[in-house]
């Protein structure tokens, strides 16, 4: 059993010695569902736990089973996620960081009792949200405290030189998680996964940090356009990108609408271009025109996942990642007609 990154499917199910997938459940957009996630069989093989995603974060889940015999569905946790059966007799979710245990019928498939927090402040893992636990068959459980390297880890920034020198950034310690530079190297956007989960950015020579983004959903992967006028991001609760005006003026333009995740990578040197990864079944790398007509054309798209698409300062070479060695490995195609040529630039794993 296993879950994908296409929204339009649930829950697949393949046969162990391989063959081709089936799905088992499909997300009901009319029941405020976006996706099945976090599948975990259950002992004897009748029912498997999943997670159903809303809009607005992980925080929104519910946890559900799935009865293989009827085909039924049914919800066991609101506001929870990430489930594991133990053969204690008991479930263990999360529910806003926490580990909760519960007990479980695993034949009538019904929780029994109410439940009991057991681990707080568990890491939830980057851009998924699942929760990084893990229990052996006797109960014996593992995880990552969270703030001990997850999203939510305070961090300094720091300069680096070629010399592997590190000199402190004055900006306040904060959650961040991805940064860009400006193109005149006078800023810095920041991704900021506090309790507003926004787009920050800090000036080296005011050093000061300034909000940019306000939206409830939570904005994420920040990148400049060539002319370092505006920022470009994802705003996780619609899956697409938008861009703002970096002194903070004006309204949030969506760029293109997707079924897919979309995440910026970046622009052609003209800023007419932006590169992306869309989280199809495997992610791939998309082109949106920055016409204003939304446009979105496949650029690198197989059966293997790509990403990290990266234009050269030329606009000449596309710099991107792919597993189709058997892992990731970067590789380089001329740009933008990216099928005349491709060369394997690493060779143990980049």
């Amino acid at each position: 059993m296993f879950a994908t990154g296409d929204t339009a499917t649930g829950l697949m199910g393949v046969a162990a010695g391989g063959g081709d997938p089936r799905v088992l459940t499909k997300p009901d957009a009319s029941q405020n569902e976006t996706d099945h996630l976090f599948p975990s069989v259950l002992p004897g093989g009748r029912g498997v736990l999943f997670t159903i995603t809303a809009p607005g974060g992980i925080d929104n889940a519910h946890v559900a089973v799935l009865d293989l015999e009827t085909g039924q569905r049914k919800t066991l946790i609101r506001g929870g996620s990430c489930a594991e059966y133990l053969e204690t007799g008991h479930l263990v979710y999360t529910a806003a960081g926490t580990l909760f245990a519960v007990r479980f019928d695993p034949v009538r498939l019904e929780v029994l009792g109410d439940p009991v927090p057991i681990v707080e402040e568990v890491a939830m893992a980057l851009g998924t949200g699942s929760a990084e636990y893990s229990a052996s068959r006797t109960g014996t459980l593992v995880y990552i405290p969270a703030g001990s390297g997850g999203a939510t880890a305070m961090r300094s920034l720091v300069w680096v030189s070629r010399q592997g020198r590190e000199e402190l950034v004055k900006a306040p310690t904060r959650a961040y998680v991805a940064l860009r530079l400006s193109p005149d190297g006078t800023r810095a956007a920041l991704d900021v996964r506090d309790q507003e989960n926004d787009i920050w950015i800090w000036e080296f020579v005011r050093q000061t940090l300034t909000r940019l983004t306000f939206d409830p959903a939570n904005d994420v992967f920040p990148v400049w356009t060539p002319d370092g006028r505006r920022v470009v991001f994802r705003r996780t609760a619609t899956n697409t990108l938008f861009l703002r005006s970096a002194d903070g003026t004006g309204v949030d333009e969506q760029l293109a609408t997707s079924a897919y995740p979309q995440f910026a990578m970046s622009f052609s040197p003209d800023g007419k271009i932006l590169v992306i990864t869309e989280q199809r079944v495997s992610n791939d790398l998309s082109l949106i025109s920055m016409d204003g007509r939304g446009s979105v054309t496949p650029l690198v798209q197989t059966m293997f996942t790509e990403g990290l698409g990266e234009v050269s300062p030329d606009g000449r070479w596309l710099a991107y990642q792919s597993n189709e060695s058997g892992q990731d490995q970067i590789y380089v195609r001329p740009f933008p007609d990216v099928n005349s040529g491709r060369w394997q630039v690493s060779s143990v794993g980049g």
